[in-house]
């Protein structure tokens, strides 16, 4: 699909698995991937140079909960 129809980027990809398949293909091909909805930290680490996040990895979602859980009824 990507060379046959001259697709330019990969867009809206849900789930680990799948990403986890596409985030190679994009690499190899030098073709964006974005707005991937999953946190997962192989989206990040090593940082990905064709890959475009748009939502927080699963740490920095779930420092935020306990973060704000821990403050309670203060905040």
């Amino acid at each position: 699909m990507i060379e046959k129809h001259h697709v330019f980027a990969l867009a809206g990809y849900v789930g680990t698995p799948t990403v986890e398949v596409a985030v190679p293909i994009a690499q190899e091909l030098k073709i964006p991937l974005i707005g991937s909805f999953t946190g997962a930290l192989l989206l990040r680490e090593p940082v990905q140079r064709y890959v475009l996040n748009i939502r927080a990895s699963y740490n920095d979602e779930t420092e935020a909960l306990v973060s704000y859980l821990s403050r309670g009824s203060r905040s």
